[in-house]
């Protein structure tokens, strides 16, 4: 399949494929849509994909796939051209219309099949995957974008606040992974439905739970420090607990010994006799002097 390097489009989804993705496939300069979903891929995303820079869908769903999403991700240029340049993409690809045929992609929760305007439609989808790490913010630059789904991962990390730029998104799904922190204001982010992003640590609108420490990200840095505070918190009340029952057992064992030892009380009464005549001695005196200097 190396050698048919006018492909533009390749779709094997649904079949039993296993090991790696095949780095050969960097090599497929016309490919447009990759679609391998459900199946038994596992390995890394080899950063050769990103050299098929007209990729319009990349699907691989429901795979093994581990390791990170490779940063030179914004190398898919097709999905970041602006919509006004897209007449020029129908006309680069018109001769081979009658070669795309059709695709069906999942997005919004739903699958849904393209024939005619499989060309317009732009779709990332890695979800249900061992993906680790953090979202690139590489991939905000996809400012044409329409679908992303990165759910069912093992993603950790902020938001990139640059996702504000992908004004184009109209499906997103981020739920299922171990994203912290509050989700980027001022970003149609807040128009998804809560779904997108629920299994999750996320604060903030659209969901209902709010962010504590004024607002501000509860990453794993704050989580780490409020936890710091915790444990501190918790062994000193341990230390106080300690020291309440040293001195309580202490007492009891001196009073229970002088209770029941005659010899103790003798010598503690014995004590106090002593003490007091000291006492009375010392202030004696002291009137005695007093009286004589004023007489």
């Amino acid at each position: 399949m190396q050698n048919c390097t006018q492909l533009m489009k390749i779709d094997l989804a649904d079949n039993n494929l296993d090991g790696n993705i095949p780095t050969w496939m960097g090599s497929l300069s016309n490919l447009l849509f990759l679609i391998l979903r459900a199946n038994k891929l596992s390995g890394e995303i080899t950063s050769t994909i990103c050299q098929l820079n007209s990729l319009r869908i990349v699907d691989l769903s429901d795979n093994k796939v581990s390791r990170t999403i490779p940063r030179c991700i914004n190398n898919f240029t097709v999905m970041t051209t602006t919509t006004k340049d897209l007449h020029d993409l129908i006309l680069r690809y018109s001769a081979y219309s009658t070669f795309l045929e059709s695709a069906s992609i999942t997005t919004k929760g739903s699958e849904l099949h393209y024939d005619t305007i499989l060309r317009l439609v732009t779709n990332i989808d890695l979800s249900k995957n061992n993906l680790s790490g953090d979202i690139p913010k590489e991939i905000t630059s996809l400012v044409e974008l329409r679908s992303l789904n990165l759910s069912g991962n093992h993603l950790i990390g902020l938001i990139p606040d640059s996702i504000g730029n992908m004004k184009q998104l109209e499906s997103l799904d981020f739920s299922r992974n171990s994203l912290p922190g509050k989700i980027p204001e001022s970003t149609q982010l807040l128009g998804f439905n809560e779904s997108s992003f629920t299994g999750n640590h996320f604060c903030g609108p659209p969901l209902t739970s709010n962010c504590k420490n004024d607002g501000k990200s509860s990453g794993p840095t704050h989580k780490l420090e409020d936890q710091n505070q915790e444990d501190d918190k918790s062994e000193i009340e341990w230390v106080y607990v300690f020291l309440s029952l040293g001195y309580a057992v202490g007492l009891s064992a001196f009073f229970t010994t002088w209770i029941l030892k005659k010899s103790w009380r003798e010598a503690f009464y014995e004590s106090l006799d002593n003490m007091w005549d000291n006492v009375y001695m010392y202030f004696y005196v002291k009137w005695t002097r007093l009286t004589r200097a004023l007489g």
